[in-house]
């Protein structure tokens, strides 16, 4: 019994010195997966100008983030009229292209702004991020 007892701590203590290099030598997901370099770059509180990039000399901004999704469809619609409702609703604000703003918040290509200059300064609304240039 006492030969049995050695045999099984001297397997035991074999097993657990295993597990342990098995632990130490076992790299992480962490460890395996590309780190990125780099960082990004905020743009929140930096000025642009506002322009379509198409040759109309104005520029809507939603004025409430929930309408995006709406003034987006309507603008691909070529939908004057339902533009000028939702502009007589006061969810859209128009604003002259190249209007100064300043970018207060970032989100999933889209910029909410602050107008800096012309006749709705101080008011606030929403486009997409490309239509902001700095």
């Amino acid at each position: 019994m006492k030969r049995f007892m050695k045999w099984f701590a001297l397997v035991f203590a074999a097993l657990v010195v295993v597990i342990i290099i098995a632990i130490v030598v076992t790299p992480t997901p962490e460890s395996t997966a590309p780190v990125a370099e780099t960082t990004p770059v905020s743009v929140i509180g930096q000025v642009g100008t506002l322009d379509t990039g198409t040759d109309a000399t104005w520029v809507p901004l939603s004025v409430e983030l929930e309408n995006m999704s709406l003034l987006g469809r309507t603008l691909q619609a070529s939908d004057l009229e339902g533009l000028a409702g939702m502009v007589d609703r006061g969810w859209v604000l128009i604003v002259v292209r190249g209007v100064e703003v300043k970018i207060i918040y970032e989100s999933d290509g889209l910029a909410h702004v602050r107008i800096l200059e012309g006749s709705h300064i101080g008011l606030s609304g929403w486009v997409p991020m490309e239509w902001v240039s700095r």
